[in-house]
């Protein structure tokens, strides 16, 4: 069997076609490129069918020739078959880029230097790391026409506005009815997914929150650019899905990352305290969707919510987060003072932004809330719904993190009910805690309203 490669062929152009493999070879390549399918894992949890669910989700196309495979594997496969014959056909456009005057912290010019000794790859930042500046920076030293791809208008209008500060240019947008495409291009992932015959004529993408997009659609997307530079930023190596594998096959491994300690070191975020908050509710359920049911309809725990929240917000910004819309809704009904009730079905998003800056209490959706909002006010956090997944418990915590107001510490009140399902979430979300050395303290119901 030939290990080294020696006879085997790589094409790379939008995607990397192999050819010349022995059996051994491409039995390799086939299990790097296949994934347990996570919607049967979904399914499970939520107590549905799944035996009609194909098992794995494939990043890899089998041909009479040869397996066609994502760009971002080619690390992995040079690794594997150092000795390979390589046919590189992607390409640069070289384009005038502003430069910035900017100075970066210890561990941004870390990440930089070794970004730009790759040509692809993920830059996993924590919240409050500062992101964005890295990946201008990147784009600014690469001087290329450049694509930055995002799955929200937050998101899109947060890049726009930060390159006009830091650079003085104005931003190409794609997405939201537009088509207007220049050296520096922001473009909503799902616009770019319904015009597929569109020609992406750049030198370099830069993925934002790449583990967090829908992965279909970014797949279809990332596999159109034939484009010499790819990069990712991310806050987490991880993806509620567990298809993050997928994401790196696309994008490339990660390349440097930041910890939470070097940032708030640099003061880049607040230190965090968790109070745990005994809920005394149990649960009946035999399911996890019968059990958010119970939860958002159970009026003495959405007292207590409501009593944490006056408690909080007499004196700081708060948030309280949920799962669903109606839950949400029945907060609001619930609040008794002025707040800003934020979620999906709700149009004038503007004036609702501009209201969260106004009023101290915001309720709104784990989806809509969890990424790509830039408000710093926010001190406390009520967790009112059970969170499982790494992903979205520290975008949820990540939403109180941020400096600035005057703020020298945040606080979030994580609910837990006296069910098994409570409890095994919880003992999930507490091992994350530990990890990032929160502070921990305990409140039972009857002292609840102190964690704010």
């Amino acid at each position: 069997m030939n290990h080294l490669g020696q006879s085997m062929k790589l094409t790379i152009n939008n995607q990397i076609t192999i050819t010349g493999m022995d059996s051994g070879q491409l039995n390799k390549i086939i299990e790097d490129n296949r994934y347990p399918n996570p919607a049967i894992k979904e399914a499970k949890r939520m107590g549905r069918q799944y035996r009609h669910l194909p098992p794995y989700v494939y990043s890899y196309q089998q041909t009479e020739h040869g397996l066609i495979v994502p760009v971002g594997y080619l690390d992995e496969l040079l690794k594997q078959y150092p000795d390979c014959n390589i046919d590189d056909r992607r390409y640069t456009k070289p384009a005038e880029i502003p430069t910035m005057d900017i100075t970066l912290r210890d561990y941004q010019q870390r990440i930089f230097d070794n970004t730009i000794e790759h040509d692809q790859g993920i830059m996993q930042a924590d919240t409050g790391a500062g992101k964005t500046i890295l990946g201008l920076s990147v784009i600014a030293h690469r001087q290329q026409r450049t694509l930055i791809l995002t799955h929200s208008k937050n998101l899109q209008q947060q890049w726009k506005d930060e390159i006009k500060n830091l650079m003085g240019i104005e931003a190409g947008i794609v997405g939201g009815g537009k088509w207007d495409e220049k050296n520096i291009t922001i473009a909503m992932l799902q616009t770019l997914s319904k015009n597929p015959d569109k020609p992406l004529d750049y030198g370099l993408v830069l993925v934002d929150e790449c583990h967090h997009i829908p992965s279909n659609t970014f797949y279809k997307v990332i596999n159109r650019l034939s484009c010499k530079y790819r990069y990712g930023l991310t806050a987490t190596p991880h993806r509620r899905d567990g298809l993050h594998a997928l994401i790196n096959r696309c994008l490339g491994p990660i390349i440097d990352s930041t910890t939470l300690e070097e940032v708030q070191a640099a003061g880049g975020v607040l230190p965090v305290t968790i109070a745990t908050v005994h809920t005394g509710r149990g649960y009946n359920v035999k399911s996890w969707n019968d059990y958010l049911k119970a939860i958002t309809h159970d009026e003495e725990r959405n007292r207590l919510i409501i009593t944490l929240a006056h408690k909080a917000a007499s004196s700081v910004p708060t948030l309280i987060m949920v799962d669903r819309i109606e839950h949400a809704e029945q907060l609001s009904a619930m609040a008794g003072i002025e707040h800003t009730l934020i979620h999906g079905k709700l149009k004038n998003r503007p004036v609702l932004m501009e209201s969260i800056r106004d009023n101290n209490l915001t309720i709104g959706t784990t989806g809509l809330l969890g990424e790509g909002l830039n408000i710093t006010a926010w001190t406390t956090l009520i967790l009112a719904n059970p969170i499982s997944s790494r992903v979205k418990l520290l975008q949820a915590i990540g939403r109180v993190m941020r400096t600035g107001n005057g703020k020298t510490g945040c606080y979030v009140a994580d609910l837990v009910d006296s069910c098994g399902f409570g409890y095994s979430s919880y003992k999930k979300r507490l091992k994350i805690y530990r990890e990032k050395k929160y502070t921990m303290v305990k409140r039972n119901y009857n002292q609840s309203s102190e964690v704010a």
